[in-house]
């Protein structure tokens, strides 16, 4: 094994429409958002961490975060879309990833904040980072099987909102 066999992606949606009629988990993605979800989709690519499973809110504006990113970056995975996700916390984060199948090695974990912020300080054991619109983080998750995935044992490796990218022309998230 690996020193680092696992990793995880949690990756916050892109931008939504802030007035929009209707109930919450029907908000689509402002044009912002729909720009960034692919950016972030072809950075994840172009940085060669391809993620064996998507698994994301079924919230519009994350289900269409996901699909965008998963199409930009050519990522050739199952995307998985769980009502979970949606109200969860991070406590309810562990417990849909523990079920994952030996076979996933790098999971994207699409959602909402502050649930991601608050699941990579429990993962890694530290304080909950800033999360703007679009941003994933890594966190290396070196366990032999997602069922002993527990706080602490996580390690982030890097934190990428999308206006750091190159060529983004540095717009606030």
């Amino acid at each position: 094994m690996d020193d680092v066999s696992r990793f995880v992606i949690p990756f916050r949606h892109g931008k939504a429409e802030l007035n929009a009629l209707g109930p919450d988990h029907e908000r689509k993605l402002a044009k912002r958002g729909l720009v960034d979800a692919r950016r972030m989709g072809r950075y994840l690519a172009e940085s060669g961490q391809l993620p064996d499973l998507v698994l994301t809110s079924t919230a519009t504006r994350a289900a269409t975060t996901a699909r965008l990113a998963a199409e930009a970056g050519g990522w050739n995975c199952e995307i998985r879309e769980l009502r979970a996700i949606y109200e969860a916390g991070a406590a309810e984060l562990f417990q849909l990833v523990f079920e994952l199948p030996a076979s996933v090695h790098g999971l994207v974990v699409v959602g909402h904040q502050p649930t991601l912020s608050n699941w990579v300080a429990r993962l890694t054991g530290g304080v909950p980072p800033a999360f703007p619109t679009a941003t994933m983080a890594r966190v290396d998750v070196p366990i032999e099987h997602w069922r002993d995935l527990r706080a602490g044992c996580g390690i982030l490796r890097w934190l990428q909102p999308p206006r750091l990218l190159p060529g983004s022309g540095g717009a606030s998230g």
